[in-house]
């Protein structure tokens, strides 16, 4: 898993500003891809009625709706809507094909948990209280991989950060802008990235626990 990207340990001031404008940048570039996709979604959709045999919410990862309207896209669109006819999945689910296994994963994690019966009866897990244990430590994983998004947002609001206000750009003699945190951000910025470095913790206990014990999951 590419979970690697949100690890933090100790950097400096440099390292700390470029992970921060990072953040900016991505939330920058998801709400504008948000905005121009919004007006293809109804006609992708429509497109794809009847004639796709995965278009079922949970069964169909594509990402289809994630392309703009030009001649060239179009094109590309029917393409994709031939590769899930033949083979069941189209390349966009292999774009970042990390999430597309984390999305199936969870909701079949999660109905596995509510109906399972047994335990493995294993040295490290001896009982079935254990066993649910784990199992919830799997599901908080795959849970937060999914929706990063929404655990991002709910830190920031946490710590009152507004990304649009925590950093002053100003413009240097060579043209170039510098970037800087503004004194009031700098403490909730920290403990935004110390949060998020607890939370990987607890992702990366998740995740190899799900490695340590996918032999055991099945009734």
């Amino acid at each position: 898993m590419k979970r690697s990207k949100h690890k933090y340990s100790i950097f400096d001031d440099t390292e700390k500003f470029f992970k921060e404008l990072k953040y900016m940048k991505r939330n920058k570039a998801r709400n504008k891809a948000r905005n121009r996709y919004a007006n293809l979604k109804n006609e992708v959709t429509k497109s794809c009625k009847g004639n796709d045999p995965l278009g079922i919410p949970n069964v169909n990862f594509s990402i289809i709706d994630m392309y703009t309207d030009s001649d060239k896209d179009i094109k590309k669109l029917a393409e994709f809507k031939q590769q899930r006819v033949e083979r069941g999945f189209d390349d966009t689910e292999c774009w970042n094909l990390d999430s597309t296994v984390a999305r199936f994963i969870l909701p079949r994690l999660i109905v596995f948990k509510e109906n399972t019966i047994g335990y493995p009866g294993t040295d490290d897990v001896p009982t079935f209280e254990a066993w649910t244990e784990i199992l919830d430590k799997m599901i908080f994983a795959f849970d937060h991989i999914v929706n990063e998004d929404k655990y991002d947002d709910e830190r920031s609001k946490k710590y009152g950060i507004d990304w649009c206000k925590s950093h002053n750009m100003t413009k240097q003699e060579n043209g170039s802008y510098l970037m800087e945190t503004n004194e009031e951000y700098k403490d909730k910025i920290k403990l935004f990235h110390e949060d998020r470095i607890n939370e990987n913790k607890l992702i990366e206990e998740g995740l190899a626990l799900f490695a340590k014990h996918f032999m055991s999951l099945w009734w």
